[in-house]
């Protein structure tokens, strides 16, 4: 469960700094996952890659919090 929270964090937070970095310089046109939604244009489309990286960080913090299952400990080797 930690890695797929992390991995999800870190899969918004790259998606919206993407779209950060292409709406004010033009650049990682194949990371703008927010402009293909048609309701979403100009200052709005900002503020949701903004949001998408706050939740990607969140989801990335939030998984230190997450233990790992340890249930049952593993036999050791001698």
């Amino acid at each position: 469960m930690k890695k797929l929270l992390e991995t999800a964090g870190f899969v918004l937070a790259v998606i919206g700094l993407g779209g950060i970095v292409h709406h004010f310089f033009g650049w990682f046109r194949l990371w703008t996952v927010l402009h293909h939604i048609p309701f979403l244009h100009g200052t709005v489309l900002l503020w949701s890659n903004i949001v998408l990286v706050v939740i990607g960080a969140a989801l990335m913090v939030a998984s230190d919090s997450v233990g790992d299952r340890t249930d049952h400990p593993r036999p050791s080797i001698p």
